[in-house]
């Protein structure tokens, strides 16, 4: 099992080297905007404090209200800026898609999944590779907030804890989506479909959870997706732990039906 999961990151590495560089530098520069707008008052000038605008702000933030104006609220919202997401969920989607049906689909899986490994051996082994490599990325994502609110004159009093809080927060978010990567992975046969079906379940969670923060007749909505289980800005003072659980436990659920549909289909 250590083998095959060795073997899946030494074949990412680059990939993932060039994510993590990505998120690193991306946040030094999202959390240095800060003081070029030239802090609280400068970003209130910018932005206005009320407006559709501030609300299509809170609204990418995943919350009907998000404090961008301050340091530690615009340091959390710099975690749900669309480039951080689609570099964080790429990392999860491309995993789970992998786990499986890229193996079906090459035929590689008559000669992974054969006795005497368990095919929830396999399994685990790309599992147990997806983590690491979710976390090592999310780990340069954090450091990169971290020295940014250090290099910036105007976040130097932000705690350390602050951007470690939001990237708590958003990792319940990303393993909740790697766990419907694998799951469509292990029911796929081919690595378009799983790709398809996972991007489609991401993609769709973020514009229905959009569209129900600034349209209120729909805003049940976001409670009917994972999105709606992730505020940056909020995070930023304290670690939801009931929408952290909730995410958690779903995307456990995902990974177990993953292994039983692995475990009871056919691979030729």
């Amino acid at each position: 099992m250590i083998a095959l999961m060795l073997a899946d990151l030494r074949a990412r590495r680059r990939s993932l080297a060039a994510i993590g560089i990505g998120c690193f530098v991306v946040l030094i520069a999202f959390a240095s905007t800060y003081t070029a707008f030239g802090g609280a008052q400068g970003v209130m000038r910018a932005f206005g404090a009320s407006g559709s605008f501030q609300k299509i702000i809170a609204a990418l933030s995943g919350s009907p209200t998000a404090d961008i104006y301050t340091a530690s609220g615009w340091l959390g919202y710099c975690f749900s800026h669309p480039i951080v997401e689609f570099l964080m969920i790429g990392v999860a989607v491309s995993s789970g898609v992998a786990a499986v049906a890229t193996d079906v689909e090459t035929g590689r899986a008559e000669m992974l999944y054969t006795a005497p490994v368990s095919r929830s051996t396999v399994l685990a082994a790309r599992l147990l590779g997806w983590l690491i490599a979710q976390g090592a990325v999310l780990a340069c994502l954090v450091a990169g907030a971290v020295l940014g609110s250090r290099l910036s004159s105007a976040m130097s009093g932000v705690s350390p804890l602050v951007p470690v809080r939001v990237g708590l927060q958003f990792a319940a978010l990303l393993y909740f989506l790697g766990a419907a990567a694998f799951a469509a992975s292990a029911r796929s046969r081919t690595r378009g479909t799983a790709l398809a079906v996972a991007i489609g379940v991401a993609a769709g969670s973020y514009a229905a959870n959009l569209v129900a923060l600034l349209w209120s007749p729909v805003g049940f909505v976001r409670h009917l997706n994972p999105f709606g289980y992730y505020n940056s800005t909020a995070a930023a003072q304290h670690v939801n732990w009931p929408d952290l659980g909730l995410l958690v436990s779903a995307g456990t659920l995902l990974l177990m039906l993953s292994r039983h549909w692995l475990e009871t289909r056919d691979l030729t």
